[in-house]
């Protein structure tokens, strides 16, 4: 894919808009960590290193010290922070990840176009 490294991948998850989300550095804080259902991840970044992604997946699912930050925004959360351990979450079939979640409610989660 156009964009993407040697040794990348474009990836699995449907992808955003190319805009960038809009939350504060606060909300990252004192997101909370719940399950997500992996079918409702929305990439932010159009590449992940294939190598990472499939040697992650072969291991089972562990708890994550650092999840991934996700947007939530209606039925949909948009990955932030953590695109390898979406896509490894998605490859092993898992159904949830767990990630911290900054919750928008139906609030458009994006500022302007990047």
């Amino acid at each position: 894919m156009k964009g993407c490294k040697r040794g990348d991948r474009p990836v699995s998850l449907p992808l955003a808009p190319k805009r960038l989300l809009r939350f504060t550095q606060r909300e990252a804080d004192e997101a909370l960590t719940e399950a997500v259902p992996v079918a409702k991840l929305v990439a932010t970044q159009k590449c992940v290193n294939t190598k990472w992604v499939r040697e992650g997946a072969a291991k089972p699912a562990e708890r994550d010290p650092h999840p991934p930050l996700v947007v939530k925004s209606g039925d949909a959360y948009y990955v932030q922070d953590g695109h390898h351990r979406a896509e490894m979450a998605k490859l092993r079939g898992d159904e949830t990840l767990r990630a911290r979640v900054v919750d928008k409610g139906s609030d458009d989660p994006f500022w302007g176009t990047r």
